[in-house]
This record gives C-alpha cells, sequence and structure tokens, in this order.
C-alpha cells in the first residue's frame, strides 16, 4: 500500500479522537458544497470551506467559512408563519488555535459566529488531550459556551435570548496496530428562549370543530447528556471499519439510540470509497403531543417542534475519495458524496415521514 492510502487510512482512525494533527502538514485548504433536498419542500445549499496552516513547529491556525442558502414550503411553515414559505441565508466564520508543545500533550481555544436575518450565534471553547509516555491512552477535555439572540424577520427588536454551557470527557485506547476503541462522555446545558418565534400550536376542541392557535412554549431550561463507545478496525492495509453506538437523554424526557456502521475501501492507492449506515430511534419529549385536544384548556407546554417526536431514522451514506496528481509540491485530492434518509415521525398527523437526499461534492489540497 502507498504512503498516501496508508496516510488517509491513519487519519480516519485517529481523526474523531482528536489525534488527526499527528498527520497534519503545513498547509491544507478545503472547498465543499452539499445540498439538500426533502419530501417537505426544504431545499439547503451549504459552501463550507476552510484553511490551515502550521504557525510553528507547535501551533496550528484554522479558519472557516460557511453558509446554508434555505428555501422552505414546509408543513410547518405552510401551517404557522407563511403559506407562501421563505427564503433566507444564514453565514458561518470560525477560528481554531491548536497548540502541541510536546507529543504528548495538545490544547485548544476556538470561537465562532453565524449570522442570519433572524438569528445571532457566537460560540467559544477550549481542549486540552493528554498522552501517555508509550501514546497508547489518550484523554481528552473540552469546554464550550454559547449565545443566541432569536428574533423573527422584519422585526428588529429580538423576541428572546439563550445560552448554553457545556463539557466532553473521552479516553481512546490505541489497542493494537489495527485496532481503536473510544468512550466518551459529554453534557450540556442551556436556558432562555428555546421556542421558534415561528411556530403556532393548534388547540382543539374535541366537543366541538373550535380550535386555538397559541405560541409554542418549552421550558426555559435543558439538561441533556450523551454516552458513546467506538471502535474502529483496519483488518488489512486497504480496508478500514468502524461501529458506533450512542446513548442521549435529556430532562424533557427524550430518549435517543443512535448506532453507526462505516466501511472504507482503498481498491487502488488513489482511490478510497466508504460506505456509511446509522440508525436513530428517538422517544419523544413528555410534552409533544401530535395533536393537542384540550380546549378549552391550554396546556401550559405545548410544541410542534418535530425534531421532539418519536422518531426512526434510517440513512445509508455513499463517498469516493479521488486522489490528484501532484501539484505545487502538495496532494490534491476530490470527492463526492451521497446520502439517503428516511425519518418514520410517531404521533405527528402533518407529514408523519421524510425522506431526504444530500448530495456533496469537495477538493482539498495538503501540503
Amino acid at each position: 500500500m502507498t504512503g498516501r492510502v496508508r496516510a488517509r487510512l491513519v487519519v480516519l482512525l485517529l481523526a474523531a479522537s482528536g489525534l488527526s494533527g499527528l498527520a497534519s502538514a503545513d498547509e491544507r485548504v478545503a472547498v465543499d458544497g452539499h445540498y439538500y433536498l426533502d419530501s417537505d419542500q426544504l431545499e439547503v445549499w451549504h459552501p463550507h470551506a476552510s484553511a490551515s496552516v502550521e504557525m510553528n513547529e507547535e501551533t496550528r491556525v484554522t479558519g472557516s467559512y460557511d453558509a446554508d442558502v434555505i428555501s422552505a414550503a414546509t408543513v410547518d411553515v405552510r401551517t404557522a408563519a407563511s403559506p407562501r414559505g421563505f427564503r433566507e441565508s444564514r453565514h458561518g466564520v470560525g477560528l481554531d488555535l491548536a497548540v502541541a508543545p510536546s507529543s504528548t500533550l495538545r490544547y485548544g481555544v476556538s470561537t465562532s459566529g453565524s449570522f442570519a436575518p433572524d438569528f445571532t450565534s457566537a460560540t467559544g471553547g477550549a481542549r486540552l488531550a493528554i498522552e501517555d509516555d508509550a501514546r497508547i491512552h489518550t484523554f481528552a477535555v473540552s469546554l464550550s459556551a454559547s449565545y443566541s439572540s432569536v428574533g423573527r424577520v422584519g422585526d428588529q427588536s429580538p423576541t428572546g435570548d439563550n445560552g448554553a454551557v457545556g463539557a466532553s470527557l473521552g479516553w481512546t485506547g490505541v489497542v493494537s496496530e489495527a485496532l481503536v476503541l473510544d468512550l466518551s462522555a459529554a453534557a450540556e446545558a442551556s436556558w432562555g428562549y428555546l421556542e421558534s418565534p415561528y411556530r403556532f400550536v393548534t388547540i382543539y376542541d374535541t366537543a366541538s370543530t373550535r380550535t386555538l392557535a397559541v405560541a409554542e412554549r418549552m421550558p426555559d431550561l435543558r439538561l441533556r447528556g450523551a454516552l458513546m463507545g467506538r471502535v474502529r478496525i483496519a483488518p488489512t492495509d486497504d480496508v478500514f471499519l468502524r461501529g458506533s453506538y450512542r446513548l442521549h437523554a435529556d430532562d424533557w424526557g427524550v430518549l435517543g439510540h443512535t448506532a453507526e456502521v462505516a466501511i472504507s475501501v482503498a481498491p487502488v492507492p488513489e482511490l478510497l470509497v466508504t460506505l456509511e449506515g446509522r440508525y436513530l430511534g428517538q422517544r419523544a419529549a413528555s410534552f409533544y403531543r401530535g395533536r393537542y385536544e384540550t380546549l378549552p384548556e391550554v396546556p401550559e407546554l405545548r410544541t410542534r417542534d418535530r425534531e421532539l417526536a418519536g422518531s426512526t431514522t434510517l440513512s445509508v451514506a455513499a463517498r469516493v475519495e479521488l486522489s490528484l496528481p501532484v501539484i505545487l509540491e502538495g496532494l490534491p485530492s476530490v470527492f463526492v458524496r451521497g446520502e439517503l434518509t428516511h425519518t418514520r415521525l410517531y404521533d405527528t398527523w402533518l407529514l408523519p415521514e421524510r425522506v431526504a437526499g444530500v448530495v456533496g461534492v469537495g477538493l482539498t489540497f495538503v501540503r
């Protein structure tokens, strides 16, 4: 196997544990774009670009830009905010500083901002990773905080704001030359205005045809946690396997399980093909109802956010990466990725099923 293919497989083995910086080059530029379309009449164009430069032997700086150009006429929009749908765009920028003073110690800080006509957010984070002298065990910790201002398009006064803080702990163990294990735990607390200012909930009277539309109302505090385990195996020089399981829950009653499997194969040195599968099963939030039939009483908590509904999601994806000839003493590569997702929403009478597709292309240049 050539050094280029081996390097890609090493990055796949190490990336999620934060060890990929060990295989990084002096400069890296990446440009990609993804297009999302689903059966709920939602379209999203997502361009992304990043550049990473090694300032010295210990320090690396990475800058990034991304955007979401959205066109939507979903069921939620047509029954609540605007029967004609909407178009808008969101722009985001990020900056990351990574420092590796030794082969067994790494730390970094990052900041990012996201801007839309009705939404502004700022996020900051810090991380630390320590390896043992044999470089078999890696322990990592990260902290994050964010602030968001939420409003409505055309309304100059913000509807509300919210904040969040989070932390994660992780362990990575190199069991053998071909096997890596990961364990991690994460927690987050968010508070403030957690509703959507566009979503309204219809309350029905079972004894008559009378209805009442009221603004969505959710708790002002949400505590979430997640546990994840993953195994990554390279049984041969040209094959890489990975599998993971994630359990997440919150104090709103949501409980979810995610299982993922993937295989990457390099049939020839210049080509890497990856196939992925994912299953997500989720229990609904305790106050979620597909239909509220309580008039004349109005529930204190109510939502039409289908992300809080009970659901199952199945997705399959394929990614093909092709290495190109050396240009300007660097290694360019291109990729194409496609994903198909089917979601079944329970206790949801408006569009209980959703089918979505994602197509993406990208170019990476490393030297």
